[in-house]
């Protein structure tokens, strides 16, 4: 399983739905920011699955698996736990 950040502009998607696409792997940053554990393999994957890219709405998703960054601790053991999953 692979670590994405989601950074969405204010009312392009609801929490819930986050929360619903990915509802064991997600972790709320701030208000319209999450990282999300996810079997897509890539970011435009992400993007399609929460629907960033279709109807006008708006957003970037940016893979964190690789060890460059940095990133709250928190954050970071629960990516990596993501990660070790199947």
């Amino acid at each position: 399983m692979k670590s994405y950040v989601v950074i969405v502009p204010t009312g392009e998607i609801e929490g819930q739905f986050v929360s619903a696409t990915f509802p064991n792997h997600h972790e709320v940053l701030a208000g319209n920011v999450w990282v999300v554990g996810a079997r897509q393999a890539t970011c435009a994957e992400v993007c399609e699955a929460l629907g960033i890219g279709q109807g006008g709405k708006r957003g970037v998703v940016t893979k964190m698996d690789d060890y460059y960054g940095f990133y709250d601790r928190a954050v970071w053991e629960k990516a990596s736990a993501w990660a070790a999953q199947p």
